[in-house]
């Protein structure tokens, strides 16, 4: 033993020298008056058993919330004294004082105790945290000396000496007694000595890699070099001119006892008694008195708790403290507190290939449903949610049908809740068709099971659109959860909204919306760490809904284990050890069912807020800008290829309307789109992220063959039904419901070398086309709505005629009847773009060099572009008539590597492609954001955007705390003022900015190509080939008519569907179904699940105005319809005579109409 001593010595004191990094350091202690400071030495096992403590103080965090040391009070010189104000975000009123505080008996500093009890700001609960507390004593040491300080500590630590940092740890760990080990050179005299503790959200999750306590604080004793206790060592602390004090805290726990509901008073005393003292506590009341005997005051703060008959209104008291001392008196009040119930709905969060690869997730949610029904089955008090409906389906294809009947068995009773919606997808993402769909599988449930839906849940999302509360509504439900995750959104929604609030979105639906901190917010309740964590953090949270204005005392806490994890069952074991101990806050284990209808029956006054909240994740967080791409134009194409299987299907019920396939293509869009997706840097390897990618790869490439199939299929199963051999010709489909004009593009055999003259059989009119690198173009003229044109090709046997003079050109300039575009030969770029109507420039003259230049931005929150340098561009005119004049930009070794600008013969629009070389991007250590620029010229500017659900208004329908200009349209934006209208539409590209300029009144599009990632970013995929990203828009001399900017929208996007063959002349042209209505889009035609009848799907594309909508059609049955779902009140008319039904639908609406069949 001797030996060993003498080699750590020996290591101590060349740590202490030869290292050179540990000596007297030059800061002033100051001189303390015996007066002013309380003297203690040391503990038998040399701890240190005085200190000043102050905090809790927010630490930052970066990455993947690790927490990052800041120095929040100046520690190098800090000095405090008893009182001593600091500033925190993290409590109410800013500000903590330092107050004295003692070691437990084993030499363990509290840090719960001590700060845990201090009342909350209104800031939100973050779901990654970090906090940190500082200790702060002097050490009085008769001569200059080496000693050893032996610190452990939970979690976080940090140790400073005469202002000098000696020590940090940033472990993650429990407090041990001597873990580290911190040698210190004593001056003779004071020293400073500080200690920093922090800890993190880890601190209350569940026990993932082990054992974290909920513990926070330190254990500090010095030793001689020799490893005994230090001697001669005063512990000093400074406490100024304060008194020993005392106040009385009413709380909000409660208990029963035989003489009635006893309610929790905190006697807090702060005794600056360097003896401990025992005394006495007595209240007195008009009506009663009671005295509690406190047997151990120690130095410092100290909390004891007293038991009294629950008071019901403020009730004056005055209270006194006899120690032995020291007295204490002071009048009080004792004031009545709510009879908190929380309700403690637990599931597994779905989060698809983030944790693991998909195949693992969806093993995980199989046990988790297994170890469900086993826990239903054992344990006639548990309940649980099933969050999505994909968790359901996984279960039901991977089980038996006995075993999954028994788990719905528990559906239908009421212990378990189902939200119905399927993947609970990204909302900026997807199409309001994939949205409606998204309760097909549900519905399918309901109906089998005889099960009615009523509450839904949406979680780990930032936002929703505006449309959720419609298509909630439509479904029955008036409940909804959003278990909203701000880690990388400041948590500006949190801070905006009410926990608790109508929500009225487009339409004017509105749904009860229930918002979470996050999806696991029932693990801030300390249920993973047992009873004795669970008081310190109900404190805590409920004082901190007290503070956000939360007057109602039913809570939710939604509990996760975590990301697609099993049963919490820490948590249900500690409510019902909780319950039995404490009658109010009492901790229910419930389901999201159960809290809905137990809020709705008790509140019903709430705020109501109406707007917008798409997700930042949706609109900025977001790679895979090549599947990005592909899924675009899956969302275009398969309500065109549905249309034409159910229109094949009714003209012959022999076929097959290709349901299946449709559904399968769906469902891969839902699973692309669903929250999660993509492996969390840190939780996978790169193989298992490659897995990963494969998968969302796959989930878009079976979309698009499957939107294909059924396009084919369906086209030839129409056309072949007009084939002959009369003639080649083109059939030509439109799949909306309004005749219309539009661009036709066939691509024909390599071998095919014939000229053709294109020829409109309905008018007997040649159709100016153009045919080159086999590919043959023109426009088609009046479409007829929902069904096809015929064009006859008649092979040419001479050159084709000139060109005619609607398309002009002269150098880098093009014109049609409707628009000049002048370019820049030399720059490359743009010069102008002229309505040729109204005579008025388009581009907006300030802003005319960013109008399709290349720009980038460093940042995807930057507030600014820069142009992007260009070394070699070619500017050139590709000459297409008589269809078409395209206007080149071409750019070598860039990676904007082409732009396009197209005038089609006697067509209202401009067309314009950008080609980008994915090839040239490099990995980058930030994300960069890659866009194109659209400032339009037209003064007093407003902009309207056709997001998911319908139009709104840029500035002023989202809610309140959304900070940045992205959108997500659908398809369309409008530039307008009250004489003008730019309508614009973007076919592949998914999100735009929508950014003031510096003169304040005029808004320039910016439209994003791609976002390049750092190669470890969860969503990352290799940049290889070149995308094509294409966008129109048109000019109008009118205000903004809603529903022509949303027709504008549709037309861009819903290509008409072309096939070539040999057809007979007659019929030339022929409409299936007749959707009458400007204001109203046929969103979806579809067979009714028996296949007895259809369904039609329309919306009303104006926000503001009502819409009357004329059906007909001799397919099915005009006089049967119903509005589904089915209302007491259907609200289709009849016209017998002319064979017509009329439905009216409210502004903003989405109605799904059924009919029957006709006779086959």
């Amino acid at each position: 033993m001797i030996q060993s001593r003498t080699v750590y010595l020996l290591l101590v004191l060349g740590l202490a020298f030869g290292a050179g990094q540990i000596g007297p350091n030059e800061a002033v202690v100051p001189e303390l008056s015996d007066r002013d400071s309380v003297s203690f030495g040391l503990t038998e096992e040399g701890f240190i058993p005085a200190w000043l403590v102050a905090g809790p103080f927010e630490q930052p965090l970066v990455g993947f919330g690790q927490a990052v040391d800041a120095d929040v009070i100046g520690e190098a010189e800090i000095s405090p004294t008893v009182g001593k104000i600091e500033q925190t975000a993290l409590v109410e009123d800013g500000e903590v004082a330092w107050k004295p505080f003692h070691s437990s008996p084993d030499g363990f500093v509290d840090f719960n105790t001590s700060m845990g009890w201090v009342l909350p700001s209104s800031e939100p609960e973050k779901i990654w945290k970090a906090k940190t507390g500082y200790a702060f004593t002097y050490i009085d040491s008769p001569d200059e000396q080496e000693v050893i300080l032996k610190v452990g500590s939970n979690s976080s630590l940090k140790v400073l000496l005469n202002g000098e940092t000696l020590h940090t740890s940033t472990h993650d760990r429990n407090a041990e007694p001597d873990t580290d080990t911190v040698p210190l050179r004593l001056r003779a005299g004071r020293n400073a000595l500080l200690i920093k503790v922090g800890q993190t959200h880890r601190n209350e999750a569940p026990d993932f890699f082990g054992a974290l306590r909920f513990e926070w604080g330190f254990y500090a004793r010095l030793l001689s070099p020799d490893l005994v206790p230090a001697q001669d060592i005063r512990v000093v602390v400074q406490t100024g001119a304060e008194k020993t004090s005392a106040e009385l805290v009413s709380t909000f726990f409660f208990k029963e006892s035989p003489e009635g509901l006893q309610q929790r008073f905190d006697l807090v005393i702060s005794s600056l008694s360097e003896e401990q003292q025992a005394g006495t506590l007595h209240i007195r009341t008009a009506s009663t008195e009671h005295t509690t005997t406190l047997e151990r005051i120690p130095f410092g703060e100290s909390r004891h708790i007293v038991y009294l008959p629950a008071v019901t209104v403020e009730t004056a008291a005055h209270a006194n403290v006899a120690l032995e001392a020291d007295t204490v008196s002071w009048d009080t009040v004792l004031r009545p507190q709510p009879h908190y119930e929380i309700h403690l709905a637990m599931m597994s969060h779905t989060d698809i290939g983030y944790t693991n690869t998909q195949p693992v997730v969806k093993e995980r949610h199989l046990r988790t449903l297994d170890d469900v029904l086993a826990r239903l089955e054992q344990d006639s008090s548990f309940a649980w949610t099933v969050e999505t409906v994909w968790q359901l389906e996984q279960y039901r294809q991977a089980r038996s049908p006995e075993k999954f009947d028994r788990l719905m068995t528990y559906v239908r009773a009421g212990r378990v809740a189902v939200s119905p919606i399927y993947t609970n997808p990204f909302t900026g993402w997807i199409s309001a068709e994939e949205m409606i769909r998204s309760f097909d599988i549900g519905h399918a449930y309901a109906r089998e099971y005889d099960l009615e839906f009523s509450t839904a849940i949406y979680n780990d999302v930032p936002g929703l659109s505006w449309f959720i509360p419609q298509v909630l509504d439509n479904e029955g439900l008036s409940f909804l959860t959003t278990g909203i995750n701000e880690v990388y959104n400041d948590y500006r929604m949190q801070r905006n909204l009410p926990k608790v609030f109508y929500w009225k979105g487009v339409g004017g639906a509105r749904v009860l919306t229930y918002r979470t901190e996050a999806y696991n917010e029932g693990q801030t309740l300390g249920l993973e760490k047992g009873v004795d964590a669970v008081p310190l953090r109900l404190w805590e949270r409920l004082h901190r809904l007290q503070a956000q204005g939360y007057p109602y005392h039913l809570i939710l806490a939604v509990h996760t284990f975590g990301d697609n994890g099993g049963i919490p069952l820490n948590a249900p074991a500690t409510a019902k050890s909780w319950n039995a101990e404490y009658a109010y806050p009492r901790i229910q284990i419930s389901n999201l069912d159960a809290f809905a209808e137990a809020f709705q029956a008790r509140y019903d006054s709430l705020p109501t807020l109406t707007g917008d909240w798409t997700s930042t994740w949706d609109v900025l967080y977001q790679g895979e800008p090549a599947r990005m791409v592909r899924q675009r134009w899956v969302q275009h194409h398969l309500p065109t290829a549905e249309k034409m299987s159910t229109l094949s299907w009714l003209l012959d019920r022999n076929h097959d309307p290709l349901s299946d396939i449709i559904d399968s293509a769906y469902d891969n869009l839902l699973h692309f789109s669903g929250q999660g997706s993509g492996l969390e840097y840190g939780y996978g390897s790169p193989k298992d992220n490659l897995t990963t990618m494969a998968y969302r790869e796959q989930y878009v490439q079976d979309a698009v063959l499957a939107t294909t199939e059924v396009l084919e299929r369906a086209m030839y199963r129409l056309s072949a039904r007009e084939e002959s051999f009369e003639g080649e010709g083109l059939y030509v489909f439109n799949a909306l419901n309004w005749s219309r004009d539009t661009p036709v593009e066939v691509e024909f055999p390599r071998e095919n070398t014939h000229q053709y003259r294109v020829i409109d059989l309905n008018s007997k009119m040649e159709i100016p086309s153009h045919y080159s690198g086999y590919t043959l173009r023109f426009v088609a003229r009046d479409l007829p709505p929902m069904g096809y044109k015929k064009v006859r090709l008649e092979r040419r046997t001479h050159a084709q005629s000139e060109p005619s003079e609607i398309l002009q050109t002269h150098d880098c300039t093009i014109a049609n009847t409707y628009y000049r575009i002048g370019g820049d030969c030399q720059a490359g770029g743009i010069a102008h773009i002229v309505d040729l109507e109204s005579g008025e420039t388009l581009i907006d003259e300030d802003e005319q060099e960013t109008f399709g230049r290349p720009l980038r931005a460093d940042s995807l929150f930057s507030l600014s572009f820069e142009t992007m340098d260009v070394d070699e561009v070619k500017m050139y005119v590709r000459d297409e008539r008589p269809a078409r004049l395209v206007l080149v930009a071409e750019r070598k070794d860039h990676l904007f590597a082409q732009s396009e600008y197209i005038l089609w013969e006697n067509l209202d629009r401009v067309d314009v492609q950008h080609t980008v070389n994915l090839e040239l991007l490099t990995s980058p250590s930030e994300v960069e954001d890659y866009s194109v620029a659209f400032p339009f010229a037209i003064s007093n500017q407003e902009a309207a955007v056709e997001v998911l659900g319908g139009f709104l208004d840029a500035g002023t329908d989202r809610f309140p705390g959304i900070e940045h200009d992205a959108f997500a349209p659908r398809r369309s934006i409008a530039i307008h003022n009250s004489t003008q209208t730019i309508r614009w539409a973007a076919i592949d590209s998914r999100v735009v900015r929508l950014r003031k300029e510096a003169t304040g009144d005029r808004t320039t599009i910016y439209a994003n190509l791609v976002n390049n990632f750092p190669e470890n970013w969860n969503r990352w995929e290799p940049n290889e080939g070149t995308l094509d990203f294409r966008f129109s828009f048109t000019s109008d001399e009118m205000s903004f008519q809603p529903a022509a900017t949303s027709r504008f929208g549709w037309e861009v996007n819903t290509p008409p569907v072309v096939r070539y063959t040999w057809l007979r002349s007659k019929p030339a042209q022929e409409s299936f179904i007749t959707v009458n209505g400007h204001q109203v889009v046929l969103l979806s035609l579809k067979p009714m699940t028996d296949r007895n009848g259809i369904m039609l799907r329309l919306m009303n594309m104006d926000p503001e105005t009502s819409a009357e909508a004329q059906i007909s059609s001799s397919l099915f049955d005009i006089q049967s319809g119903i509005t589904l779902p089915i209302l007491e009140e259907n609200s289709i008319s009849y016209d017998v005579g002319e064979n017509l039904a009329r439905v009216t639908l409210a502004p903003g609406i989405i109605q799904t109409l059924g009919f029957k069949l006709l006779p086959n």
